[in-house]
């Protein structure tokens, strides 16, 4: 959610002056602050944040708070890679562009992609749809591919792997 308000140009990146602004609006933090925190997300140097680096840096931190106890290299490896698929399937799904998924737009893609019945595919909505807004947001998708993830103990093929999901795998 951060990251979509942070990327008022809607151009996918958060460029310097849009985390400046975010981070001015949002956080009481120094300007010296802002800045070095820029810098440690932005990984590659080239002045805009992407998705990718903003889950690095989170991940990056989660493990430094948690100790070296915390979160492995494989752990964070599978996390990234789960989060990835579940952006993946959201992208996919997300025909308007809007940032959330439509019981319609989710309903479409899952018919054209799976093998589920109606009313499966209408309770996989309504179990993703956590708040009950009648939308699914990026977040929600993930946390459904995250806790698939840990129910099927990293052996799972995802909602999303090249084949056909069923409500097991969820």
């Amino acid at each position: 959610e951060m990251f979509e308000m942070a990327d008022t140009s809607g151009d996918g990146v958060i460029s310097k002056q849009e985390f400046d602004y975010y981070m001015k609006r949002n956080t009481k933090h120094s300007k010296e602050m802002i800045h070095d925190a820029f810098r440690m997300i932005d990984r590659d140097g080239d002045g805009e944040i992407t998705m990718e680096e903003v889950r690095k840096a989170f991940l990056q931190k989660r493990r430094e708070v948690n100790g070296k106890s915390g979160l492995g290299g494989g752990e964070e490896d599978e996390l990234l890679m789960c989060s990835r698929d579940a952006d993946a399937l959201f992208e996919r799904a997300d025909t308007s562009g809007d940032g959330y998924l439509s019981k319609m737009e989710f309903e479409l893609h899952m018919k054209r992609n799976t093998k589920h019945s109606d009313i499966a595919i209408r309770e996989l909505f309504s179990m993703m749809d956590v708040d009950n807004d009648g939308f699914i947001t990026r977040d929600e998708v993930r946390r459904v591919f995250l806790r698939q993830k840990k129910e099927s103990g990293g052996n799972g093929a995802g909602i999303e792997g090249g084949e056909k999901m069923s409500m097991g795998e969820l």
